[in-house]
């Protein structure tokens, strides 16, 4: 070969399957008013971004996703 060497192609990484289910469960026009919702709740919640130009914000709640749902399983 020539005096540069081929670099080595990376392998490719497999899908990265969604792990939690988010839930929208209230817009508010401020992120005080959202936050103090976010604070009253309990599990996994969010504060997110959204609307015209990012104006509004909204909660979210998640519930993560079972990897064994759609998969039956053969204990003979």
């Amino acid at each position: 070969m020539s005096e540069i060497e081929i670099a080595e192609i990376a392998p490719t990484k497999g899908p990265n399957p969604q792990k939690i289910k988010w839930t929208n469960i209230a817009y508010y026009d401020n992120f005080s008013e959202a936050d103090t919702h976010r604070n009253n709740l309990d599990g996994l919640v969010k504060v997110r971004r959204c609307g015209h130009y990012g104006t509004k914000f909204v909660v979210k709640t998640g519930k993560p996703i079972n990897k064994q749902e759609g998969k039956e399983t053969n204990d003979q």
